[in-house]
């Protein structure tokens, strides 16, 4: 939770709760997602639903980073984060992929709620956090590791786990100090391999982006064409 990337989602079908928009807001290490269903998308909504909603449960990040709108770039926000002590930064104008953490869950949530509630356009907020909560549960290939366990240093239970018997949730009770410190060990080895994970992904992309890269290389002397900027009306006869 040191630099979070938020972003608004919509507008979507109007609930019976009147919720139009998402408020997106996403670990960019851990992969942590959250969801808040909102009415508008004010400067006033955002920053309440920020601060009462995610702050106050996974405390003030270091850095968020968001896209030039009013909402979630103006006066208000950054004076919020100025009280807070959270650095605030924005993306580069028309250039939304470098909020691309935040920008991929957007197309995976629209996905996911397509998907599920199909002729249910008006309902799509009542199952929200479960749909969400199955995204959190999807290992990453970017860390190898699901949200849960880069964040809580275990996978939650699931239904399917209650079922075959394999949540072992009273299989072996350890005392409090053994349990934090084995967590904190647990949570230092996947950050360790998420971290190598990470590495051996963006060589991989990298290797992606360069196949398609086509760089010019021009030799003194060579004739090319010469970009003039000024206005027309400043153009000389």
């Amino acid at each position: 939770m040191e630099r979070v990337h938020m972003d608004i989602l919509g507008p979507l079908p109007v609930t019976k709760t009147e919720s139009k928009y998402l408020l997106m807001v996403i670990d960019q290490y851990t992969k942590w997602l959250e969801c808040f269903p909102i009415a508008t998308q004010t400067a006033e909504v955002v920053a309440r639903t920020l601060v009462d909603h995610f702050f106050s449960r996974f405390g003030c990040p270091i850095e968020l980073h968001t896209d030039q709108g009013k909402n979630m770039d103006g006066n208000l926000v950054r004076q919020l984060c100025e009280l807070l002590q959270i650095a605030k930064t924005r993306t580069t104008p028309y250039h939304p992929s470098s909020n691309g953490q935040v920008e991929r869950y957007n197309r995976t949530i629209l996905q996911t709620i397509r998907c599920f509630i199909k002729s249910k356009q008006h309902n799509w907020d009542l199952f929200l956090q479960q749909l969400v909560g199955a995204v959190r549960a999807t290992r990453k290939s970017q860390t190898g590791f699901s949200a849960n366990m880069m964040t809580l240093g275990r996978e939650v239970f699931q239904p399917i786990d209650v079922i075959l018997g394999t949540s072992n949730w009273n299989a072996d009770r350890k005392e409090v100090p053994q349990y934090i410190k084995d967590l904190v060990e647990n949570l230092n080895r996947v950050h360790d391999i998420a971290r190598d994970n990470f590495k051996a992904s963006q060589e991989r992309q990298k290797g992606i982006y360069d196949l398609k890269y086509n760089q010019n290389k021009y030799n003194v002397g060579d004739v090319v064409y010469k970009l003039y900027q000024a206005r027309w009306d400043s153009l000389p006869n």
